[in-house]
């Protein structure tokens, strides 16, 4: 395996490596159920979670970049988006690890014990659905968008709706 930085990396597994993403009710990233500080910047908080609620998709620079810096120039985009990459592979050694970079594409792939919240309440809502089938979604859907609002953060509120659309 290797970092985003091209040079291979050895995992030694250790109980403080456990990697948990909360996205909703709040952004936060824990290491060994410690909270990662380093995470400040709103930008490398969004892509973080663009990323990880997509995991193992390969997804273009060119692309992020105009997302993330829509009224920056391509080359500027594009400088904005190595700078955070940077400092998310930098925050901590379980992301970096995770993060999976070429010239093209940035890529989630989770290594080791990595919990993110929106998967544990697919996986409740899953177990609620295949109880009840009449179970109410629209009370499920607007939490979602209630919690979407709080974080402000659209992107990441898009994959909620789709979390909250009934199946």
């Amino acid at each position: 395996m290797t970092s985003m930085t091209g040079f291979p990396v050895t995992i030694t597994r250790t109980a403080g490596d456990e990697l948990d993403i909360q996205l909703l009710g709040g952004f936060q990233v824990r290491v060994g159920g410690v909270p990662l500080g380093d995470l400040r910047s709103s930008r490398a908080r969004s892509l973080l979670a663009f990323v990880v609620l997509a995991p193992s998709v390969a997804h273009s620079r060119h692309a992020l970049a105009a997302m993330f810096w829509p009224d920056s120039s391509g080359g500027q985009a594009r400088t904005n988006l190595r700078n955070v990459l940077h400092l998310l592979r930098h925050a901590a050694r379980t992301l970096d690890v995770g993060l999976h970079a070429s010239a093209t594409t940035l890529e989630w792939r989770p290594v080791g014990l990595v919990g993110l919240d929106v998967q544990r309440f697919e996986a409740a809502l899953a177990a609620v659905s295949d109880a009840d089938p009449d179970d109410p979604d629209v009370l499920i859907a607007e939490r979602l968008r209630a919690t979407a609002e709080a974080t402000g953060d659209a992107r990441v509120a898009a994959t909620r709706e789709r979390l909250a659309a009934p199946s």
